[in-house]
């Protein structure tokens, strides 16, 4: 049976960003999205959210009825989503043998299910305005590969046809989906991600569509057959090079479309020999468009289907693109106020000579080869917290101070290194201006979220201990760490704590809270207005 294996360009963090308009998280097991109430928040008519159900679990009330244990939901990740205009839609998972459903509701109590599938692919109408909740589950005993990608795309305001029959339920996988491999149809396409990637895929039982060119040249003769589809967003604009090289079959077509349905789409490029006497496919120097999402077709060419060779296939896809506007320190953004956030990609940016981190030595590992730049004046004397939590890539974070007497100096870094995101404790000076500069350790790129409270002069928590406990709560917690005296509430998952104890300014004795569900959750202490920030060290399990 055709299966499809992700490889390149795939980040299952902690948090992974936005790689289409609403913004996309990995919801590995611990993290938020495996219940309905924490589901993860899209925005936007198109997104892709990575997700990652391995490890996810059915939540108290979360038993849906199916007709046949092969269907069963196994465990489930939530996203949610309002509609921002009357259309119809299509969602499908980048893997076969996944779940998706569509919901209505506000709580899990009341949801309505509008459509599912167990084979990843389900169409529906939307209201303008109205939140919809989308369930992805692992199904039965079926091996689920990680991460699965699902992507939802408006596919105009006309009605959907329905999407194809269900098959008949079995306890075979074989005879659940099928031979055809999952992404044979171009609604159903792979969605791999980033700014360069390798991925593979297998058109061996793959068809063809009605309406889906498969012809080079009128001439020749020559057509393709047997295509299995991608779709990718280009998450910057530039020039990339598509290749088919590393296959196991040479005998390979490429092509590239812009458009939503495969009998309109337009063709932009298109390739079945890379060279003379080479049968490898290779689309070069094609420009695209950051948003645009491209719909690759991978197939095999030949002058009839009798002679079409099908197999294994490794698409790669190398870029390069214009740098972000914040490249260089002379161009950072000037920030204002005493807390904000703001995003900004790696991709495309490049190191800035003499701006190298000097406070940890570049290593053949962690090598800083590009930068991305913020600036900020300090209104009064202080401290700062800034993180990059919630980022794509493996983040260093440096801060510089330049006051008006000594010039540029270093100020602080950190880098991150187990997913939780770097994090400066900055002390600053009124009048001075301060730089961060972010970049990635790892030849990966993307978004960087930065985050920034300024001034800061509320609890600050170094340690949480024990770091773990039952479900049930009512065991105690030691948090340690400066500016605890104030602090006058603590949330454990959101959940406020019936009693604290303050031992000194810098340790808490917190009474742990019953929680919802068995994952990994945020601490959190409050005094008045201010409140801790959120941290690798300021987390929770519930076992």
């Amino acid at each position: 049976m055709s299966r499809t294996s992700f490889t390149a360009g795939l980040a299952v963090a902690s948090l992974v960003s936005a790689t289409l308009a609403g913004g996309a998280f990995a919801a590995t097991p611990g993290t938020a999205g495996d219940a309905f109430a924490d589901a993860l928040v899209q925005s936007g008519s198109t997104w892709i959210a990575n997700l990652d159900t391995a490890g996810a679990t059915l939540e108290p009330g979360e038993a849906f009825a199916t007709p046949d244990p092969a269907v069963s939901r196994t465990g489930t990740v939530w996203l949610s989503w309002t509609a921002p205009e009357d259309a119809s839609i299509a969602l499908h998972a980048s893997t076969h043998s996944t779940g998706v459903a569509l919901y209505t509701g506000a709580s899990l109590e009341t949801a309505a299910e509008l459509v599912f599938s167990a084979t990843g692919v389900v169409a529906s109408r939307v209201t303008a305005g109205e939140t919809y909740h989308v369930q992805v589950s692992a199904i039965g005993a079926v091996d689920v590969p990680a991460p699965v990608l699902v992507e939802l795309t408006v596919t105009g305001d006309e009605p959907v046809a329905a999407p194809d029959p269900e098959p008949t339920p079995a306890q075979d996988p074989q005879a659940l989906f099928g031979d055809a491999p999952f992404n044979d149809r171009f609604a159903a396409a792979g969605v791999p991600t980033g700014e360069a990637w390798t991925h593979f895929v297998n058109n061996e039982s793959a068809g063809t569509e009605t309406g889906e060119r498969l012809t080079f040249d009128e001439v020749s003769g020559w057509r393709i057959f047997n295509t299995v589809w991608l779709k990718w967003k280009a998450p910057a604009t530039g020039s990339v090079t598509i290749d088919t090289y590393g296959s196991a079959t040479e005998e390979t077509s490429l092509a590239v479309f812009t458009g939503t349905k495969v009998n309109t789409a337009v063709r932009i490029a298109a390739n079945d020999d890379a060279a003379q006497g080479d049968k490898h496919s290779r689309i070069t120097s094609l420009s695209v468009t950051k948003n645009v999402v491209y719909a690759i077709q991978v197939g095999s060419v030949s002058q009839s289907a009798a002679s079409s060779v099908t197999g294994s296939m490794q698409v790669n896809l190398v870029g390069t693109y214009a740098a972000p506007s914040n490249d260089n320190k002379g161009k950072a953004p000037a920030m204002t106020g005493g807390s904000w956030t703001s995003a900004g990609t790696t991709i495309g940016s490049t190191i800035e000579t003499g701006f190298e981190p000097t406070s940890n030595p570049q290593t053949a590992a962690n090598k800083r080869q590009n930068s991305i730049w913020w600036k900020w004046i300090a209104l009064a004397s202080g401290t700062v917290d800034v993180t990059t939590v919630g980022s794509t890539s493996t983040i260093y974070l440096a801060a510089f101070e330049e006051s008006p007497t000594v010039g540029m100096m270093p100020a602080g870094f950190d880098q991150d290194l187990n997913s939780h995101g770097a994090v400066l404790h900055v002390p600053v000076i009124a009048g001075h201006t301060y730089y961060f500069q972010a970049g990635d350790i790892t030849e990966t790129r993307g978004t960087v979220k930065l985050q920034f409270a300024a001034v800061y002069t509320g609890p600050y928590i170094t340690k949480v201990a024990p770091v773990a406990g039952k479900l049930a709560g009512g065991n105690t917690i030691t948090i340690t760490g400066s500016r605890l005296t104030g602090v006058t509430d603590v949330k454990i998952g959101g959940i406020l704590s019936t009693k604290i104890t303050h031992v000194g300014s810098t340790k808490l004795l917190v009474k742990v809270p019953a929680g919802v569900s068995r994952k990994k959750v945020v601490v959190v202490a409050y005094a008045g207005s201010a409140f801790s920030v959120v941290r690798g060290v300021t987390h929770y399990t519930y076992k």
